[in-house]
C-alpha cells in the first residue's frame, strides 16, 4: 500500500534524526534533601520514554543517608521528564515527576498536605530552587491541581482515583498549552508539547506553538520529530474534512481479495474504524448493525475496518456477529497501520467517516470528537434524504 518514494522519505527522516538522539549525551547530577522518614530507604531515578508515553526507564538508585541522596550520569537530551520514587514498608511505590536538566539539579522533598487532592496517592512534593524547567512544570501542575480540585470526580468506589470530565480535561490542556507558549526557549517546552500532542490537543494550535519556539530549539531532533508528526496529522485532517473528496484506499477483505473504495463510486457508504480488542467498538456494534439494516435497501454500504493482525479472532468476530457488510483489514497491528492512519489521521477507535454517492465526505466523527452512534445515524439519515 505504501509507495516506495514515501517509504524512502520516512526512512531518511528516521536515519537523520535517530543517530543524533542516540549519540547526544548530557551530564547531570542530582542532590536531594528529604524528610527523616526517607533515611535508610532506597530512592530510584527513572527517565520518561517519550515514545511510549507511559513507560519510565530506571537509570539509577541511591540509599538515603543523613536526609540526603545523590545521583549523577548522562541523559540523551538537554532535559528529560523524570521520576523519583521509593517503596514503603508495605512495598507500595510512591513517586513524583520532575524535570531532570543537564547540569546540576538540587531537589528538596516536602511532605504533602493532607487536603492536597491532586496528590492523593503521593506522600511528597518536590521543589527545585533556581530551576526554570521545574518552575514551568510546577505551573502546569498547578493548572491540573485546580481542575482536579474543582471538577474532579472519583472514578472508583474506593474513592482513590480522580478523573476529569472530557470537556474540563480539554480546557485544562488548552490552558497548559497556552502557558507553554510563553516559554519559547526552554527545552522542557518541547517535551510537554510532545505529551500534549498525544492527548489530542488542537493540531493547528500545536503547530503554531512549535513554529514560535526559539531557533535553537527548532534545530533539536525532538522538535523536528514532533513537527513531522504534527504536519502529517494536519495533512490527514485536511484530506478527511467534510465536503472533501474521499481519498482512495486499497486493502484486503476477510476472504483475502483486494478491495478499493473506488468500487463504491455512486454509492453512499460508511467507513468504520474498529478493532476486535476494542471494547467500545463492541459496544457500538449493535447500533451500527441497526443503521445498516435500516438503510441497505436504500443503497447504503458499510466498510468495516479491523485495525489488527489477529486474523483468526477477526474471522470469529465476523461470524459471531453475522457481519454481512464489507469487512476489510490491513492485516497489521493498529500502531503499525501508518499508511491508513496517516491518510485519515486515525488515532483511536471506534470512529466513522460517512461518504455520499458523489464521493464526498459528509461526516467525520474524529473531527467533531464524537463517536456516538445516534449522531452517526442522524448524519446517515440526512445524507440519504438529500440524495433522493
Amino acid at each position: 500500500m505504501q509507495s516506495p518514494k514515501r517509504y524512502q522519505m520516512k526512512l531518511l527522516f528516521f536515519f537523520l534524526v535517530t543517530p543524533v538522539v542516540a549519540l547526544a549525551q548530557h551530564s547531570y547530577s542530582v542532590k536531594g534533601e528529604v524528610p527523616d522518614y526517607f533515611n535508610g530507604k532506597t530512592v530510584y531515578l527513572s527517565v520518561f520514554d517519550n515514545y511510549s508515553d507511559t513507560r519510565y526507564e530506571t537509570k539509577d538508585s541511591a540509599t538515603v543517608v543523613d536526609n540526603s541522596f545523590a545521583f549523577s550520569g548522562k541523559i540523551a537530551q538537554v532535559s528529560e521528564a523524570a521520576r523519583i520514587s521509593y517503596k514503603n514498608e508495605e512495598q507500595q511505590t510512591f513517586s513524583q515527576e520532575f524535570v531532570l536538566d543537564s547540569g546540576n539539579n538540587n531537589m528538596i522533598v516536602h511532605p504533602v498536605p493532607a487536603d492536597y487532592i491532586y496528590y492523593k496517592n503521593k506522600v511528597s512534593i518536590l521543589s527545585f530552587p533556581h530551576s526554570a524547567s521545574n518552575s514551568i512544570k510546577l505551573q502546569l501542575d498547578s493548572i491540573s491541581s485546580y481542575y482536579m480540585r474543582v471538577y474532579g470526580e472519583y472514578a472508583d468506589s474506593a474513592r482513590q482515583f480522580i478523573v476529569l470530565p472530557f470537556q474540563c480535561d480539554r480546557e485544562k490542556l488548552e490552558k497548559q498549552q497556552t502557558l507553554l507558549a510563553g516559554y519559547k526557549n526552554n527545552y522542557y517546552t518541547i517535551i510537554q508539547l510532545y505529551r500534549l500532542y498525544r492527548r489530542r490537543v488542537s493540531l493547528y494550535d500545536l503547530d503554531n506553538a512549535l513554529k514560535l519556539l526559539d531557533d535553537n530549539l527548532q534545530k533539536t531532533p525532538l522538535y523536528k520529530e514532533l513537527l513531522h508528526k504534527v504536519t502529517i496529522d494536519i495533512a490527514g485532517n485536511e484530506r478527511a474534512r467534510v465536503n472533501e473528496k474521499m481519498p482512495s484506499f486499497t486493502v484486503k477483505t476477510s476472504t483475502g481479495t483486494l478491495f478499493t473504495n473506488t468500487q463504491l463510486a455512486g454509492t453512499p457508504y460508511i467507513v468504520v474504524f474498529s478493532a476486535t480488542w476494542c471494547i467500545p467498538c463492541q459496544e457500538v456494534l449493535p447500533g451500527l448493525k441497526t443503521i445498516y439494516k435500516e438503510n441497505k435497501k436504500k443503497g447504503l454500504q458499510v466498510v468495516y475496518f479491523n485495525l489488527d493482525d489477529d486474523v483468526k479472532k477477526w474471522q470469529k468476530h465476523i461470524n459471531k456477529h453475522q457481519l454481512d457488510w464489507i469487512n476489510v483489514s490491513t492485516y497489521s497491528k493498529f500502531e503499525l497501520n501508518n499508511e491508513l492512519t496517516d491518510l485519515f489521521n486515525i488515532k483511536a477507535v471506534p470512529g466513522y467517516i460517512v461518504v455520499n454517492k458523489d464521493g464526498k465526505i459528509v461526516f467525520n466523527s474524529y473531527q467533531v470528537k464524537n463517536n456516538d452512534v445516534s449522531l452517526l445515524k442522524e448524519h446517515v439519515s440526512k445524507m440519504l434524504t438529500n440524495s433522493l
